[in-house]
């Protein structure tokens, strides 16, 4: 029984392996079929490694410029958003999504905010959920080793130093949880998709006969803020709102 557990278990370690030399394998052979501008076979080698439910800011990065250099926005848009979803400080993926978005025919602006929303909007935006909660940690850890010398030392200068720096560490630590409870519960709650289709009706209801209220365009990012599996009721930056089907749009 044991022997069979092990060759199970080797078996299992073997197809992972190849597994991954596979997508390795893909993902090389896409990069030389972007380089070579056989962006359709870049598309495609990208692609069958989605599908196999692995993903990586990288890849959906190289997706989304293969997309782009077809002229498709919309799946250009999509990659380059999960992209940004999973890296959302990367550089080169900011970029490469305004490039995208100023290519847009919808064009919405944000309303005016004062210095201090945008600064914490942009905060927000950049910040990974992952770097500020070890970022918590450190701080935490950074806390009990300094509270822990404390306890053997002296009054004195050094102490008091030791102990107003607990006091700043507990502060920030304090804003950080804060912070970082808010932007998992963003990140928990909202949705956004990608308009998929050359042009799509938002309507005032989630029917047919729906007055329809404006028109979007391929490519256009929009919040999702309810509905069901046909009809999705949407939010735009600006505030405007209405519903649109589900089948025209594709969620990040």
């Amino acid at each position: 029984m044991k022997m069979l557990l092990y060759l199970l278990t080797t078996l299992l370690s073997v197809n992972t392996v190849l597994s991954a030399q596979t997508e390795i394998d893909l993902f090389l052979q896409g990069n030389g079929q972007y380089e070579s501008g056989d962006y359709e076979g870049a598309v495609r080698s990208y692609t069958d490694i989605v599908e196999t439910g692995l993903e990586s800011p990288e890849l959906w990065y190289n997706l989304g410029n293969s997309y782009y250099k077809l002229g498709r926005l919309g799946y250009s848009v999509l990659a380059y958003e999960r992209a940004k979803k999973l890296s959302p400080g990367d550089e080169s993926i900011l970029y490469n999504l305004r490039a995208a978005n100023l290519l847009l025919k919808d064009k919405i602006i944000m309303p005016q905010e004062n210095t201090i929303i945008r600064l914490i909007r942009s905060i927000h935006n950049s910040a990974r959920t992952d770097v500020v909660i070890k970022f918590l940690i450190l701080l935490y850890l950074a806390s009990i080793f300094i509270y822990a010398v404390t306890l053997f030392m002296a009054d004195g200068r050094l102490k008091r130093t030791l102990n107003f720096s607990l006091i700043t560490f507990g502060i920030l630590f304090f804003f950080t949880s804060v912070f970082a409870g808010l932007k998992i519960e963003y990140e928990l709650k909202s949705s956004r998709a990608v308009v998929m289709v050359e042009e799509m009706s938002v309507s005032s209801a989630p029917e047919e006969i729906g007055e329809e209220l404006f028109l979007l365009h391929e490519g256009t990012t929009v919040e999702l803020i309810g509905g069901s599996d046909s009809w999705k009721q949407i939010r735009l930056i600006d505030g405007k709102a209405g519903w649109a089907p589900a089948e025209m749009l594709e969620v990040i």
